[in-house]
């Protein structure tokens, strides 16, 4: 079936405006959600003259979906996050009791359990508390003498693979509504690749020492 939203005539002006999108994050102090929503009106208005008001009704539902989502994880990193005067933030509080409690031959492979786990994990709750469960995995790790590197950074990485079949990943889940990809097939199919995906990059990075395991 032809695809009535294809537009190859004006493949050079979005390849021109993806450029510009990505100079402008590169180079200038726009915040990003301004370049990116400002990308989406103008390539709609030319590319959909007659047709935009149909495409933006076609992503209403996903958007106010997300973000009601959204505004719910910002009160919850609020509050695991908050540091008051005197003490110390809930996911400190939380680190210093696991490490307290949890054996430590189990507790010291935390970071190795969430990146072989992070495609489920990020499959079922939003990819934002888990980088707000980042101070907490940094406290754990510092216990055992790991640096808050060796931890943020192979999550950091490996977390793309996660968000990319993710129906908790607001550009994923509105792109998906755009294209007319069944979001849940997505997922189904995703989720194996994506997770054989991080078992072979831990297995890599654990032999090349990059990973402390």
């Amino acid at each position: 079936n032809e695809d009535t939203n294809a537009r190859p005539q004006l493949f050079w002006i979005n390849a021109a405006v993806i450029a510009m999108v990505i100079m402008a994050l590169v180079v200038s102090s726009l915040p990003s959600w301004f370049v990116f929503c400002a990308a989406a009106f103008v390539t709609t208005m030319f590319n959909y003259r007659k047709e935009y008001g149909a495409i933006w009704s076609k992503c209403a539902a996903p958007f106010l979906n997300i973000l009601t989502m959204l505004l719910a994880v910002s009160a919850y990193i609020a509050v695991f996050n908050y540091l008051p005067e005197r003490g110390d933030s809930m996911a400190g509080e939380v680190a210093s009791w696991l490490v307290a409690v949890v054996p430590e031959s189990m507790m010291r492979y935390t970071t190795l359990v969430f990146l072989l786990l992070l495609v489920l994990i990020v499959r079922a709750v939003p990819y934002q508390i888990l980088v707000a469960m980042y101070p907490m995995l940094v406290s754990i790790g510092a216990a055992f003498g790991v640096s808050p590197v060796s931890i943020v950074a192979p999550l950091s990485a490996y977390i793309g693979l996660g968000t990319g079949v993710s129906p908790m990943t607001a550009s994923t889940y509105v792109s998906a509504a755009l294209s007319e990809v069944d979001m849940k097939e997505l997922g189904t199919r995703g989720v194996g690749i994506m997770f054989v995906s991080v078992l072979a990059a831990v297995v890599l990075a654990a032999g090349a020492g990059i990973l402390p395991v």
